[in-house]
């Protein structure tokens, strides 16, 4: 039984769709802080009236509260939205590197590759994560 090990966050590193992704959630926490960034404004500016001694009307902390509840808020969606896109962007590309091991592994008559994140200690003639890159680079898929 031939069995060589692979090193999935080098692969996934390298990997154009992950870049892809990565962008994307990128992206995605700029438009929260974006969303954010108007109301942080309003509550500094409640909270550094307050500090500095004035009294605040029933008005201004009723709509502090507002502000808060709508940052608690805004943050759980982000913490979520940020959860999803990153377990769905693992699981897309985790497949998508299989596929391409799969292939690889079948054309080479290897038996078995397994995730080098569990393996104690490999002879680096074991290692095929350059030879698997190699298959990605061709596809055109290497950042």
């Amino acid at each position: 039984m031939i069995i060589k090990v692979v090193n999935f966050e080098t692969l996934s590193r390298q990997y154009v769709p992950y870049q892809d992704g990565i962008t994307n959630i990128t992206n995605v926490k700029k438009d929260f802080i974006a969303k954010l960034e108007p109301f942080k404004k309003e509550l500094e500016s409640i909270i550094n009236r307050s500090q500095s001694g004035e009294q605040l009307d029933e008005t201004t902390q009723t709509r502090f509260n507002e502000l808060q509840e709508y940052a608690v808020s805004v943050d759980e969606d982000f913490k979520s939205t940020m959860r999803k896109m990153n377990d769905e962007l693992s699981k897309n590309i985790y497949g998508e590197l299989a596929e391409i091991i799969e292939v690889w592994s079948q054309k080479n008559n290897i038996d078995m590759i397994i995730g080098s994140t569990e393996v104690v200690f490999l002879k680096d003639k074991h290692d095929v994560t350059e030879q698997v890159l190699e298959v990605s680079r061709e596809k055109e898929l290497h950042v």
